[in-house]
């Protein structure tokens, strides 16, 4: 390998490190604009892990056919402090100033939506009120519909062992009637 093709990857691996630091500061970005948990920040942590992962990967095999100096990883951190030092700042503000927008035209957008689902919840809730008060008199109309099927049952019980009573007085009698004669 001769001095030039590794000034090139020099430089190309000091423009992946600030490719590397202008995407973390799109978290960091992020996380200005939305104050976010710790969860959260974690998950977006362990997501720029991997999306770094693969590009370093990806930029190790298609520019360099796997082989790995160290004056790479120098360009790398060279490029990320870069970054850092010169335009984080201004590129944070830019995102933030992004996220407002999207947020803003996100929101104006989603409005007729949340109109509509707005209307539609208090259509359900006023639908849910009047099934649950229809239910509610269902309910009543079938315990007093058995209460009354109970009674009559009741009765009907009643009568019949009075009816068997009397006709077993009735047999008894007409069986001692005979028995005499």
């Amino acid at each position: 390998m001769n001095l030039s093709i590794q000034t090139i990857n020099f430089l190309q691996f000091i423009i992946i490190g600030i490719l590397l630091a202008l995407i973390y500061d799109v978290f960091r970005a992020y996380r200005k604009y939305n104050k976010t948990s710790k969860k959260f920040i974690i998950v977006q942590d362990i997501m720029f892990f991997i999306i770094s992962l693969i590009i370093l990967i990806f930029s190790l095999v298609i520019l360099l056919n796997e082989s790995i100096r160290f004056y790479l990883i120098i360009a790398i951190i060279l490029g990320i402090s870069i970054y850092i030092s010169v335009f984080s700042k201004i590129i944070i503000k830019i995102y933030i100033r992004f996220f407002t927008i999207y947020h803003n035209v996100f929101s104006f957008i989603c409005l007729p939506f949340k109109f509509i689902f707005q209307l539609f919840i208090k259509n359900c809730n006023f639908l849910f009120k009047i099934v649950k008060k229809a239910c509610k008199k269902i309910k009543n109309v079938v315990i007093y519909i058995y209460n009354k099927i109970k009674s009559i049952r009741i009765n009907f019980l009643k009568f019949n062992k009075q009816k068997r009573v009397k006709n077993e007085k009735t047999k008894n009698k007409k069986s001692s009637k005979k028995e005499k004669n």
